[in-house]
């Protein structure tokens, strides 16, 4: 009985301790990744020379959180008398810092680098220069969301000896989904008129992976499909933009 209760309080307290301390490590984990979205131009060049030039106004906000953090954990406990069984799930918001550049400026390059293959217009940023009789292109990140999670699954065996019990256990980690949703508004203006305005909106989403018994490599997995979940809804949207510019500036 005495040994029963000793196992009792010892798989509670594991219990508390597994769930408070994987959820700090991750956390800190997380925010010590740094990595880079990417974006890859495959549209095809035009030939011409282009005879309209657009200014991109100076992109305000990134609108997206500042820290990948931890927002919410799920835990499940299955005890039984020699061991028991530990499921959590943590879900993970993907936040500006772990980014090498902020996000506000790598959308801002990825604009002129995508639009600049177009034979209707050129695309630079907005300068000192007067504005008058020009055009200028304004763009607002709406919303920036991408998330994604860390699943751990673990048994604990527990085994009673005359002093005592002692205790060991087997981790494994697996990668969620990742997810990214975003919206941005665009307009396009000229002597203060208002010639084209839209709101383009993209979700994508990418299949999480098994990661074995090494955490570390199980958070940088999630942070890195975060970053290239968002990096193709990002150009799901750039190449709109470019596509959509080209034909209202034929037109004019």
């Amino acid at each position: 009985m005495k040994i029963i209760k000793i196992i009792g309080v010892i798989v509670l307290s594991a219990t508390l301790f597994s769930a408070c301390s994987s959820k700090k490590m991750i956390q800190g984990q997380l925010r010590n990744i740094k990595t880079c979205l990417d974006y890859e131009l495959t549209s095809p060049i035009c030939e011409g020379n282009p005879d309209k030039t657009v200014y991109l106004n100076h992109i305000d906000n990134s609108n997206m959180e500042y820290f990948t953090t931890i927002k919410g954990s799920n835990t499940l406990v299955l005890p039984f008398i020699l061991f028991y069984y530990l499921h959590e799930k943590f879900h993970v918001v993907l936040g500006e810092n772990t980014l090498m550049q902020l996000y506000r400026e790598f959308l801002t390059d990825a604009l002129l680098a995508e639009c600049n293959r177009s034979v209707s217009f050129n695309l630079e940023t907005v300068n000192d220069t007067s504005t008058v009789g020009v055009y200028l292109l304004n763009v607002n990140i709406i919303h920036n969301n991408t998330q994604s999670g860390i699943q751990e699954t673990g048994t604990f065996f527990i085994i009673p000896i005359d002093q005592g019990v002692i205790d060991f256990q087997h981790t494994r980690h697996r990668v969620l989904a990742s997810s990214s949703n975003l919206k941005i508004a665009v307009s396009l203006k000229k002597d203060g008129q208002i010639l084209w305005e839209k709101d383009y909106a993209a979700c994508e989403s990418l299949k999480g992976k098994p990661l074995g018994d090494n955490f570390l490599l199980a958070c940088e997995a999630c942070v890195n499909n975060m970053t290239e979940c968002l990096s193709f809804a990002t150009k799901q949207i750039v190449t709109e933009i470019s596509r959509d510019l080209s034909l209202i500036l034929s037109a004019q």
